[in-house]
């Protein structure tokens, strides 16, 4: 074989595109040029301009300018270029070209490096890294807001305790109670989103949270909209924190809400679904193989368009009217779904509506039983020792005032290495630690590891606006810990201490305060 015929054959076997390109005109394609273009037959592409094919809204100046060059027969170091195929598909290519000959206006050589998977790849790492550093400046300001949220609404809720209150104090001070709840279902949201909130998940029935919702689901969606339930019978059950499912629920239902002004039908549905590798392939989904439980919201509304559809997990996006949304809608519902082991899909199209789908998934274990009753306000009183470990001065006079007026002996520290030298010169029983996770000079937990050395039969809580240790991040039950979640109310404060102090995990006999709940609407 000739070197002629060896050329020809290394171009041809090449896996970038070849082209040789005279006036502007294609004279020559290899195999790979031909399938990046979408282009079956060979003589369909010969002939045609090559210009034809670069994309017409991509940089046109810089394009007059690669003319030109080539007009001169000059080299093209490689640039990036966007071209289009025959079947409409845009192409990211990186270009470089050099004369075949030494005369000018000779052919030249094209090579066309198809890069589009690379620079999508590229783009999803820099939508990775921002949703990340978001996420970590999300999670940051929730946990020192969260320290402040205690302080605003546990003295709030001891001032509403007076009985000597005129009327227009106490509705001054419910007014900042209320706020201080808004305030920190924002936090939630929040932390959800950055996925540093610690999850106390439990094994559940979907259609028994859904038929918990129902009449929640029908007030919120008005007269205009038609609910459509569908719980399906036989269905799996996942291990998730109810609350977060609630609230992923309800913001899903806001924002299909929001999306039929003139009225519609929202339907939530709930399947068994058995995931095979081709199938979350083709849903591109972020999950194992296997058995799961799936939630689809669907909606008859405006749809969303699909320039805007990659950003909606983003925080702080939002279509909506100034005033009328805080974008953390959906970017919680994202973080509550990553964080629980489950993924989602969305399809929508303008004027027929958007389909959320949810996968759990599946547990093969009993329902876990809740404990409904809370606890009378008399039986929330106690003598123990209680040593209290936090760094954040406010918050430790509230949880020391607090336990100390309903009776309990109440040590109190700053952080670990103030709580080892105080307890050094206490001869009485310490019967519960009650600490924050991350705090300076010693953490809550390696806290806890020494004082469980000279008090084996203490109890332990911990206590965070957020924490990254990873034993509590991935969820309070695997690590078998008590965590009361900032921000608090003394109600909450005092309930768990005497849970705990009886011996029933706040895991398991968890409830929601009476003085607040745990989910907070906020679209």
């Amino acid at each position: 074989m000739d070197h002629e015929s060896w050329y020809e054959r290394l171009v041809e076997l090449s896996p970038d595109g070849i082209l040789v390109v005279q006036g502007g005109r294609i004279l020559q394609a290899n195999r790979a040029a031909l399938s990046l273009f979408a282009i079956v037959d060979r003589e369909q592409l010969i002939g045609r301009v090559f210009w034809d094919f670069v994309h017409p809204e991509h940089d046109p100046e810089t394009t007059r300018a690669l003319q030109a060059t080539f007009g001169r027969g000059e080299p093209v170091p490689a640039v990036y270029r966007k071209m289009l195929s025959c079947d409409g598909q845009t192409v990211d290519v990186e270009l470089c070209a050099g004369p075949l000959t030494h005369d000018p206006g000779g052919p030249m050589q094209i090579v066309l490096h198809n890069v589009t998977a690379h620079r999508k790849l590229e783009a999803q790492m820099r939508q990775a890294q921002k949703m990340e550093a978001v996420g970590k400046l999300a999670g940051g300001i929730a946990h020192d807001f969260n320290n402040m949220l205690t302080v605003i609404n546990g003295h709030s809720a001891l001032l509403l305790e007076e009985g000597t209150l005129d009327e227009f104090q106490r509705q001054s001070i419910d007014q900042i109670a209320q706020a201080g709840q808004r305030a920190a279902g924002l936090t939630s949201q929040l932390l959800a989103f950055s996925r540093r909130q610690v999850l106390q998940p439990k094994v559940v029935d979907v259609n028994n949270v859904l038929k918990g919702m129902a009449q929640m689901l029908r007030t919120l969606a008005g007269d205009s909209i038609q609910l459509i339930l569908e719980p399906r019978e036989q269905v799996g059950r996942i291990k998730v924190d109810p609350g977060q499912l609630e609230q992923v629920l309800l913001n899903l239902a806001v924002n299909a809400r929001d999306a039929m002004p003139e009225g519609g039908r929202l339907v939530i549905s709930i399947d068994n679904e058995e995931l095979t590798e081709q199938a979350i392939k083709v849903a591109k989904l972020e999950t194992p193989p296997g058995p799961y439980v799936v939630v689809h919201v669907s909606d008859t509304g405006t749809g969303i368009d699909s320039k805007v559809l990659p950003h909606i997990f983003e925080p702080f996006f939002t279509t909506k009217p100034k005033g009328k949304g805080t974008g953390l809608g959906l970017s919680t519902v994202f973080g509550v779904v990553k964080q629980s082991g489950g993924s989602l899909t969305v399809s929508s199209e303008l004027g027929r509506g958007t389909t959320f789908s949810i996968y759990f998934p599946r547990v093969d274990a009993p329902a876990t039983v809740e404990i409904k009753d809370p606890p009378r306000m008399e039986q929330l009183r106690g003598t123990e020792g209680i040593l209290v470990v936090e760094d954040e001065p406010a918050v430790l006079a509230l949880v020391r005032d607090t336990l100390r007026g309903r009776g309990y002996r109440v040590l109190e520290a700053r952080d670990g290495i103030e709580a080892l030298l105080l307890v050094s010169h206490y001869s009485e029983p310490i019967d519960l630690v009650l600490t924050d996770i991350v705090m300076p000079q010693m953490g809550g937990r390696e806290l806890a590891g020494h004082l469980r050395g000279r008090w084996p039969d203490s109890k332990v809580m911990f206590m965070s606006g957020y924490t990254d240790d990873e034993i509590v991040r991935h969820g309070i039950s695997s690590a078998s810990l008590d965590f009361l979640p900032k921000p608090f109310t003394p109600y909450m404060l005092a309930s768990r201490v005497r849970k705990v102090l009886d011996g029933e995990s706040v895991q398991a006999a968890d409830s929601v305060s009476p003085e607040t709940s745990a989910g907070s609407l906020v679209s």
